[in-house]
């Protein structure tokens, strides 16, 4: 996911399943692109803090499988790409 241009890590810290992700753009925008292809997004983390703009939690664990984790990657790749 961090191989797709605009998106980066937020923090630096380390982590275990869940990382905050910056986007380049609305999460809330993301979510709903997302949702057309049958996929729930990230948590937009402005809700709770509002200094945390275009930021989302994203997790992973060992349920999770790569071709899950590619569907997503390729679902967000294509939502950032929508004109806005």
């Amino acid at each position: 996911m961090l191989k797709i241009p605009g998106v980066k890590r937020a923090f630096d810290a380390p982590f275990f399943n869940e990382s905050v992700v910056e986007f380049p753009r609305s999460v809330k925008l993301i979510n709903t692109q997302l949702l057309r292809d049958k996929i729930i997004g990230p948590l937009a983390l402005r809700t709770a803090y509002p200094e945390l703009t275009k930021r989302a939690l994203v997790c992973v664990t060992e349920t999770t499988s790569r071709a899950e984790i590619e569907r997503f990657a390729g679902a967000l790749k294509r939502a950032l790409q929508q004109p806005i």
